[in-house]
């Protein structure tokens, strides 16, 4: 829809331009700075999960989202694929918490359970 103009993005929601958006600014450069959120994908397994079970899933995810006939159709819907470490994934799983932890308690969202 972008490329034949019927829509017209305003803005990237990352920290930095898409590379197949590249004319497309992101939200800090059009004047709304702090107004970032980039979507992601993980995997996780279960607690407890052995390390050595953890890696190689890892490695083998690693290397399928860098595969082209995986990574090409994705990026072209401006996707970034990483395929990062266990212990990177961790980290980014303690910012999204920290992150979603304050917009609850700054907001008073209830948190509701079944």
């Amino acid at each position: 829809l972008i490329k034949t103009g019927k829509i017209r993005p305003l803005a990237i929601l990352d920290d930095k331009r898409s590379s197949s958006l590249p004319d497309v600014p992101t939200a800090a450069e059009s004047g709304v700075p702090g107004f970032g959120y980039a979507n992601w994908l993980g995997v996780a397994g279960g607690a407890g999960t052995p390390d050595p079970i953890v890696n190689k899933l890892s490695e083998a995810f690693a290397k399928v989202v860098h595969m082209p006939e995986v990574a090409g159709p994705m990026e072209k819907q401006a996707a970034v694929m990483v395929g990062s470490t266990p212990a990177e994934f961790r980290r980014v799983m303690a910012n999204e918490i920290a992150i979603w932890r304050k917009v609850v308690k700054e907001n008073n969202i209830a948190v509701e359970e079944d």
